[in-house]
Formats: C-alpha cells, structure tokens, sequence
C-alpha cells in the first residue's frame, strides 16, 4: 500500500509503538511491550479472531528486529516464539491451553514488512506465514478455504488500519 503525505518516520513511530496497538489494529484487544534493546524488541499480543462460525483468542509473544539499510528504507522482521490459544478469556476462569491440546488454529506466525520513503509518502509492503496444526480430515475441506480466506483478508486490513494510523499521527 502506498501511505501519501506521510514520513518514514511517521511510520516507524507507528510501529514501533507496541503498546498503542489495540487502538490500531482491530484483532489485537490488549499489548505490552516486554523488552526493548536496540532494534529489537519483544511484545506480548493478545489477538481475537473469528471466521466462519470459529473463533478464538491467542497470547501471541513475538520477536521484532528493525533493519535499516538507508535513510529512506526499514524492514522489519517478526517472529513468533509463543503461541497459546485461550479458554474463557478475560474471566476468572480464563486458562491457556497445552500446545497440542488447542485447536491448531495458529501454530507459529511470521511478518516481514519493508517501508521505502518516496514519491511524497511511504510504500508498505507486508508478508505473513502463519502456520496451522492438521485440520481433521472430514472438516479440511471446509476449513482450509476459510482459513487461506482469512489469512489475507488479515494481512489486507492490517495494511488500512496501519496507514490509518500513520495519516492519523502525522503532522502533514
């Protein structure tokens, strides 16, 4: 996607700011960043999806490192280290589950995002992989078109919420 009017730096303060997340992404309802040294960083994110009648609730805790070859471009690369699907979310009875004993629904996710300064604001480029445990084999053919579905539908509107945030901060 391509942010107009905006400063590399307008988007780096965006997405470096882990904590403002659930105010910018609509999936992500709480963050915390957990540790910070140089460029790289460690976040907590608690994510709430839902599709075709399934939804669930991960704490997902990734690894972020920034590169920055030059004044104009950033890439970024996340991994997950943790991924734990959770019961009863947000009430006393809130547990996480044994990884194994979950649904599968994501296993182990990746981002690689590469921002260029020019033309008068920021190109966005996003890739993601997320990896899910085997569907049962009476349900994949029911399953695994919803979830290809949702895995770019995820990727596209994270684009909009994240140029949304970046119109929204810079002072142009």
């Amino acid at each position: 996607t391509f942010i107009s009017g905006v400063t590399l730096k307008d988007a780096l303060e965006v997405s470096s700011r882990y904590d403002d997340y659930p105010s910018v992404y609509k999936p992500i309802v709480a963050s915390a960043l957990l540790s910070h040294n140089e460029n790289t960083y460690r976040v907590l994110m608690r994510i709430e999806e839902s599709a075709g009648g399934f939804s669930a609730v991960l704490d997902v805790t990734s690894r972020v490192q920034y590169f920055q070859p030059d004044s104009r471009s950033v890439y970024s690369i996340s991994n997950s280290e943790e991924i734990r699907e959770l019961r009863d979310a947000g009430t006393a009875k809130e547990r996480q589950l044994s990884p194994g004993h979950d649904s599968g629904y994501l296993w182990r996710a990746a981002a690689f995002t590469h921002m260029v300064e020019r033309d008068g604001g920021v190109f966005v480029e996003m890739e993601t992989i997320g990896l899910s445990r085997g569907f049962p084999t009476l349900l994949s053919w029911i399953i695994e078109p919803i979830a290809r579905r949702v895995g770019r539908s995820s990727v596209e509107r994270s684009l909009q919420e994240f140029s949304a945030a970046v119109r929204k901060r810079s002072p142009a």
